[in-house]
């Protein structure tokens, strides 16, 4: 895709404190100096921005909608993690910050009302493909089918991985109209192999 290019990206507060707090990793510096941004070299729109480290990547907004030309939000992360990495057989953890996407959001909602474990807002749960709220989870979750795509497309590469679970948290949030409460929806999809 050499129409896209991706830079070094500062992070904003915002954008540290999820991922110190969601996503916490052992480096001295945290993410800050592990972030990036894909650019359109045609139009210099933000196509996305990311942070990963060897077996992670986060993804903190993606918008494919903007590009030029048809490319998807898989490949776009494909070709981060092997030009950063070399191969895609050490990443475990695909993770998407406050995610906007209603579709998604709607989703892992009907996921977390119907599971059969204990589950509390504010907090991380996780559902793996063979439990209960698995079917709802995944009914037209972009994010979801993206990396099942991705892992099959990809399966050698990826040393068969599969999505062992998907960990997801509503993180309790703005007060919207009408008085109701916005929860930001974090998720980490965790590959197995």
């Amino acid at each position: 895709m050499a129409f896209l290019h991706t830079v070094p990206k500062r992070l904003a507060v915002d954008e540290a404190y999820v991922l110190s707090t969601h996503f916490p990793i052992s480096s001295f510096t945290g993410w800050q100096f592990l972030s990036w941004e894909t650019i359109d070299q045609n139009t210099g729109v933000q196509i996305t921005s990311f942070a990963m480290v060897p077996g992670m990547y986060v993804c903190l907004h993606v918008d494919t909608q903007q590009i030029h030309r048809m490319v998807k939000a898989r490949d776009i992360l494909c070709d981060n993690y092997k030009e950063r990495y070399g191969d895609l057989r050490s990443l475990d953890n695909v993770g998407y910050c406050d995610i906007k996407h209603a579709d998604a959001y709607n989703a892992m909602r009907r996921a977390f009302e119907v599971m059969d474990k204990p589950k509390t807002w504010g907090k991380w749960v996780a559902i793996a493909p063979d439990e209960k709220g698995w079917e709802e989870a995944k009914d037209n979750n972009p994010f979801i089918i993206g990396v099942q795509k991705l892992l099959e497309e990809n399966a050698a590469e990826m040393g068969n991985a599969y999505i062992e679970k998907v960990w997801f948290i509503f993180e309790a949030g703005t007060k919207g109209s009408g008085g109701s409460v916005d929860h930001d929806l974090h998720m980490r999809i965790q590959l197995g192999r």
